[in-house]
């Protein structure tokens, strides 16, 4: 008999054992730019472009009038990709993310704590342009 691999949650399927992840971390998106990236610099030159993207549902509710709802989210890239998408990328251009949520927290001047959840885009991600004029994947 197989014994249970310790300190781990496993599941057994036909005696073998899979040991499970502690959760699955992905976000896919394609929406358009909300504004022009912005793009900076870390103390260390590495390269953060901030964008915010806008997706949307178009649905008919239950008057049959067509209503359409937008859901915005901050999206942070980073290295080349951050650099490319500053570059050839405007306001209403569209694209395709696939990155990872990340929350993190701030605290204000007055002292007052604030959290703020963004799709990281890093070298685990992808960012392909879409449309536009010179479409391409990062």
């Amino acid at each position: 008999m197989n014994a249970e691999p310790a300190g781990t949650n496993a599941a057994n399927f036909g005696g073998k054992y899979t040991v499970a992840t502690k959760g699955v971390n992905s976000v896919t998106l394609v929406g358009n730019l909300g504004s022009d990236p912005q793009l900076r610099y870390t103390q260390r030159n590495v390269a953060v472009c901030n964008i915010s993207l806008a997706t949307s549902e178009v649905y008919k509710d239950q008057n049959g009038k067509k209503v359409e709802e937008t859901e915005w989210h901050k999206v942070v890239v980073w290295g080349k990709k951050a650099e490319v998408v500053a570059q050839f990328r405007a306001s209403g251009d569209q694209l395709y993310v696939r990155g990872k949520n990340k929350t993190r927290k701030w605290t204000d001047e007055n002292g007052q704590d604030h959290y703020v959840t963004e799709v990281i885009v890093d070298q685990n991600g992808d960012i392909q342009l879409l449309g536009g004029k010179n479409p391409q994947s990062v």
